[in-house]
């Protein structure tokens, strides 16, 4: 289990047994997943977004978003049916932060080309709250393999 997880578990308790109104509750909740190294995770890459990432010469640029696998929406409203226990709330909190780098258009279409799998163990992409990490040396390199091997069009 990460870091802090008992805490923010607690934390969820207090909230949910309070009598905060629902929307209040879900914004709190939220809130608790935001800025933590585990949340947000990068476990993938469309074909579209490793494009732009070749085409600026593997630079970090603008129109790459973040994309959760699991709308928050979906995971909140599970969180506000009952009361969860701790192993059911870390577990769904955990698996469901977990976030693809797609283009703009893509996320804002929710229309998505290919994912590449990306390990989150390898320590890239690390969430920064409302960013992520991008170093040319370590997240451009990784990226800029992933392209070599043959798997864009161009």
């Amino acid at each position: 289990m990460p870091p802090n997880m008992k805490t923010l578990y607690s934390l969820y308790v207090h909230v949910r047994k309070s009598d905060l109104p629902k929307e209040k509750q879900y914004n709190l909740i939220r809130t608790l997943m935001a800025g933590e190294e585990w949340s947000w995770r990068v476990v993938g890459i469309s074909v579209e977004a490793l494009e732009w990432f070749k085409e600026n010469d593997f630079k970090r640029t603008k129109g790459i978003h973040r994309h959760h696998v699991v709308p928050f929406r979906e995971t909140g409203r599970q969180m506000l049916q009952n009361i969860m226990t701790a192993a059911e709330w870390c577990a769904l909190a955990y698996d469901n932060e977990k976030v693809h780098l797609v283009t703009k258009e893509e996320n804002n279409k929710e229309q998505f080309s290919e994912i590449f799998c990306i390990d989150h163990k390898l320590g890239f992409f690390k969430n920064k709250q409302i960013s992520y990490t991008y170093r040319i040396r370590e997240e451009g390199q990784f990226l800029k393999d992933l392209a070599s091997q043959g798997l864009l069009s161009s």
